[in-house]
């Protein structure tokens, strides 16, 4: 019984496919006979030849059969397995190149790897423009010229109430800096382990930024009704004392403070060991967008901040008019409190600190006495 295979006829009919018990005239009448050959051991060329090309109509011996295998290397074009390789990931990166990827730790299905970001890519200035403090113009070259008014006492409170101002304005850009760049930009360009950017930046910038983001909103809305300001020590009262993110405030600057240390220690180890984390951080120092911002000065320029006040206060109260020195002078008592509970909360957790590292010394202490005595005795 001859097998069920494909053959080629003649140009007047078309392939069919021969059924199990019929033979080669089945196909058309002056088809040929057709003779069972042996089978030829085949090549991989030709087995990704047939699998490509499948039917060519230019072919005319029998493809593939059970048995059976009549192959014509003159009727495919030969195709080299790297073509088709190489053809597919030209295709991959054109995808790539037309659609970037927006994903942290992207899996290229070709290379079954995570793909990390490339660094030299870093667009900087993306990250410093953001809808909750884009309208406070915090960029934006402050007005610095009070000429205009004539006395003396007034001109110097105005311009007191303008480097508070400013002064805020320089804080909330560091703070945005720490946790756009430093904190976000770590994780975006995938740096180094989420554990590692816990322990390098404190997790208390969003509450440090809306606390300050608030009272620079309010300062901006009163410059922004008057261009000579009545005064500003109200607003600082009511934020410090009883505002809604006071007590979150302080929370964030404990924290913060306590673990400055640690985070200064871990910053000069990764950039010891990685040489990532020291490329991306060389980039940064490099651009002039974040020019007088290093990682290590913003650490002190926050732990300082909360000190600050009490010094520009005090100066402002000088040249406050007399309806508002009352205002002024509970301001400063505001501030003073404030950095007084910070310093004290600092101080509690440094003992409670040095406390459990020494109970953690005297039970190691204990335990490997204890073991020595279980070695002498025996058990």
């Amino acid at each position: 019984m001859a097998p069920s295979c494909k053959v080629a006829p003649c140009d007047d009919c078309p392939i069919v496919e021969l059924s199990p018990g019929s033979t080669s005239s089945d196909c058309c009448a002056g088809a040929p006979d057709l003779k069972e050959v042996s089978s030829p051991k085949l090549e991989h060329d030709d087995v990704v030849n047939s699998n490509v090309a499948e039917l060519s109509p230019l072919s005319t011996g029998s493809d593939c059969c059970a048995g059976t295998t009549v192959f014509n290397e003159t009727s495919f074009p030969k195709l080299d397995p790297d073509d088709i390789v190489n053809s597919n990931v030209i295709a991959i990166e054109e995808k790539r190149r037309e659609k970037p990827r927006r994903s942290l730790g992207v899996f290229n299905l070709w290379t079954k790897k995570r793909e990390r970001r490339s660094i030299n890519m870093f667009t900087p200035i993306y990250s410093l423009v953001q809808p909750k403090w884009d309208a406070l113009g915090i960029w934006d070259p402050p007005p610095s010229d009070f000429s205009g008014i004539e006395c003396p006492r007034e001109r110097k409170k105005q311009e007191t109430i303008q480097e508070i101002y400013t002064t805020e304005t320089h804080h909330c850009q560091v703070l945005i800096f720490l946790q756009q760049v430093c904190q976000t930009g770590l994780k975006f360009y995938d740096i180094i382990p989420e554990t590692d950017v816990k322990e390098l930046v404190p997790d208390v910038l969003d509450s440090l930024l809306e606390f300050h983001l608030s009272i620079l909103r309010r300062i901006r809305e009163r410059r922004d009704a008057s261009p000579v300001v009545s005064t500003v020590s109200d607003i600082i009262c009511d934020e410090f004392s009883d505002g809604p993110y006071s007590k979150a405030a302080l929370k964030g600057y404990t924290q913060f403070c306590l673990q400055k240390n640690k985070t200064s220690h871990k910053y000069d180890v990764l950039m010891a060991k990685k040489s990532r984390f020291r490329k991306y951080f060389k980039l940064i120092e490099g651009d002039p967008c974040y020019r007088n911002k290093s990682f290590k000065s913003c650490l002190l320029l926050i732990a300082q901040r909360p000190t600050k006040y009490s010094i520009l206060l005090d100066q402002l109260i000088k040249h406050e008019a007399a309806e508002y020195m009352g205002v002024g002078r509970r301001a400063l008592d505001a501030v003073r409190s404030f950095a007084r509970q910070l310093n004290d909360n600092l101080e509690s957790l440094e003992i409670e600190q040095r406390w459990i590292q020494r109970m953690l010394i005297t039970r190691k202490s204990t335990l490997s006495l204890s073991s020595i005595c279980n070695r002498r005795s025996g058990k």
